[in-house]
Formats: structure tokens, C-alpha cells, sequence
């Protein structure tokens, strides 16, 4: 999800393989051959980059959904091969899909289509890693997903606390059950990426320490009651 979500993917792709180049029911042999084959790519100077999913066919041949970016300069659009006499299906066309010639005649067919929603086009191709492709899909000690190196994964921002009237008083963003925003004191101590200031701004103005401690006492109370403590 991290990867799906955290980067900028151009194109929703799928590969197959052709039964007259690879055994179209041994991935691994196929996988390899695929990814060094992009790592050649890439010595070429094609910035390939990528998050892949294998999936079975009905008949347990293999083929892979995912996400790639930075191969615009080798599609060639269904729409165009088509004109130049390749067969191609009119959902493709239709669709404006895009193909990768040199992956066509490497393994077989391939399709792209640019990413227009990557939230759910990210939910498409994750809905794949079940557990019941874990257990019945792949060998033992096989990846579930493949993904280049270097891509962005989430960091935290900020850190969340339960409730203060002192930093409440800085947030921006006022919802049905929350208020959020980036908090700064007015010091200018930036409160968010971490608590490390908290020795120098107090977490609550002086009138609410008795209140706190009050209300800390009580929920302590309540955690130390037995079920006998309640009333049938």
C-alpha cells in the first residue's frame, strides 16, 4: 500500500506470457528473466520504475498486474499498431491503451493505460495480495509483490495527542469529531514532529493541571473496579 500510494505511477499495466517463449506456468523463471530484462532497460537509459503483482489465470498460468512510470518514450498506442496492420482487440483502442513493443516480442502481450485515479487504480491491483493467494499462488519463500528499488515510502508527519486546550488553540481544521492542523506555540517551537520541546512549552495552562489530575484519578478509579463493584 505504502508503495502503491506514495509514489507517482503514470501507467496501470498488465503482462502475460506467451506459451511459444516461457512456460507460461513457471513464474520464477519468468520473473527473473522479466526483471533483469528491465534492468537492461534501464542501462539503456529508460527510467523504468515499478510495483508488480502476479496473479493466476483460471488454467494457473501466470500473469502480473501493477504500476510503472518512466516508459512513455517506448509505448506505441494500440490505436496507431493497429493502422500499421497489427490485430489488435477494440476494447484496447477504444480504451486508449498503449502497448510496449519490446516487451511483446520478448514475452507477449502487455497493455498500459495511464493512471486517472491512483487511489482506486491502487486498490485494484492490491486487492490481489490475499491470503489465499499467499497460501495457494505461490512457493514458499516467493515475494508476493516485486517493486524497484529507491521508491517512496510513508514517513511520519506529525504526532497525535488525546487533548489540550493550550494546542487545540492552534489547529486550523475543526471536523464532526476531530480537530487537526501542524501546531506551533507561540514561541515558535514546532510541535509537529515530535514531543521533544515538551521539557520547555507546558502541555496545559496552569488551570487545567488540577482538573487533569483530577480527571486521570478518576479514570484510574474506574480501571481498579471489579465486576462485583457494578450493580446487576
Amino acid at each position: 500500500m505504502e508503495y502503491a500510494l506514495c509514489n507517482h505511477w503514470e501507467y496501470f499495466c498488465t503482462f502475460t506470457i506467451s506459451a511459444e517463449k516461457y512456460n507460461r506456468h513457471d513464474l520464477e523463471t519468468w520473473r527473473d528473466s522479466f526483471l533483469q530484462w528491465i534492468r537492461d532497460q534501464r542501462k539503456k537509459g529508460v527510467p523504468v520504475v515499478y510495483l508488480l503483482v502476479p496473479e493466476r489465470h483460471k488454467d494457473g498460468s501466470w500473469h502480473m498486474h501493477g504500476f510503472f512510470s518512466g516508459v512513455s518514450s517506448e509505448l506505441v498506442s494500440f490505436r496507431s499498431e493497429r493502422k500499421q496492420g497489427l490485430k489488435v482487440p477494440d476494447k484496447l483502442v477504444k480504451g486508449d491503451f498503449y502497448d510496449w513493443p519490446a516487451y511483446r516480442h520478448k514475452f507477449g502481450f502487455c497493455s498500459f493505460a495511464l493512471v486517472r485515479d491512483p487511489v482506486a487504480s491502487a486498490f485494484y491491483v492490491l486487492k490481489y495480495l490475499t491470503k489465499d493467494m499467499a497460501v495457494s499462488s505461490l512457493g514458499v519463500g516467493l515475494h508476493l509483490y516485486y517493486v524497484s528499488r529507491g521508491l517512496n515510502r510513508s514517513v511520519v508527519q506529525t504526532d497525535v495527542y488525546g487533548w489540550s486546550n493550550y494546542l487545540d488553540s492552534f489547529l486550523e481544521n475543526d471536523y464532526q469529531f476531530c480537530r487537526t492542523g501542524m501546531t506551533k506555540t507561540k514561541d515558535s517551537l514546532d510541535w509537529s514532529f515530535g514531543l521533544e520541546y515538551a521539557e520547555f512549552v507546558p502541555l496545559f495552562e496552569s488551570d487545567q493541571t488540577e482538573e487533569l489530575e483530577s480527571e486521570c484519578d478518576r479514570v484510574y478509579e474506574i480501571t481498579q473496579l471489579s465486576i462485583d463493584d457494578f450493580p446487576v
